[in-house]
């Protein structure tokens, strides 16, 4: 039954019988109605690989250093990167206080 379906309406292509003349103006009417096209040529064209991006930089190590003490800096004893050995001072701070608690305390250890 399922072949019968299939085969029937191709029957003409078999045996050939008169329907030439019927696919010859089916292929004519399908030739009439072409799509609209666009063509676009193709050039070459150098191609360069950059990538812009926006982020931040984060290190592999970083320290953070605190005093002991507050107080204003004066003076930083190292460059950025740089390789400092330990016990070596990096930071001076402003001790015009501290010398003036040790020039009270000396003048009252006197009296």
């Amino acid at each position: 039954m399922i072949a019968v379906i299939f085969f029937y309406p191709r029957l003409d292509l078999f045996w050939g019988s008169g329907g030439d003349e019927k696919g010859n103006a089916q292929l004519s009417a399908r030739a009439e109605q072409r799509l609209p096209v666009e063509v676009i040529r193709v050039k070459p064209q150098r191609l360069e690989n950059n990538l812009s991006v926006t982020g931040n930089v984060i290190p592999n190590e970083s320290v953070a250093l605190r005093s002991e003490i507050s107080g204003l800096v004066t003076e930083i004893n190292f460059d950025e990167g740089q390789f400092v050995k330990k016990g070596t001072p990096l930071v001076y701070l402003n001790d015009d206080e501290l010398a003036a608690q040790k020039a009270r305390l000396e003048y009252t250890k006197m009296l």
